[in-house]
């Protein structure tokens, strides 16, 4: 995480509106009826030409979890995450099929 902002939703919207990925409508109807609202800023996303089966992440990263937001990546997930991205992994990452259409998004903290 680069940022996070927090406060009411009107004042997180005025922080983050320009780059905001959520309308103006989506946001007031998230946060409606909330004191507090919080938006972050992800300071290194990645997203892969193809994407990894969800098979093939839970076959080689032992008890990988999908976040259903966001979470940091342990440090074995890192690494695993570099060599496919950089193209120095000797894996066939197509030989487990999948019908999945979900990106795969990281984001590490330091």
């Amino acid at each position: 995480m680069e940022h996070v902002w927090t406060g009411s939703p009107e004042s997180v919207w005025e922080q983050v509106s320009d780059f905001a990925q959520i309308d103006k409508g989506d946001f007031d109807a998230y946060y409606a009826e909330r004191p507090i609202a919080y938006a972050l800023k992800i300071a290194d996303l990645w997203e892969f030409k193809r994407p990894v089966s969800l098979k093939i992440l839970r076959t080689r990263l032992n008890n990988f979890v999908v976040p259903q937001s966001w979470r940091y990546t342990r440090l074995e997930e890192y690494e695993w995450f570099t060599r496919i991205r950089t193209g120095e992994h000797n894996e066939n990452l197509s030989e487990i099929k999948s019908h999945s259409k979900t990106k795969t998004a990281v984001s590490r903290q330091g």
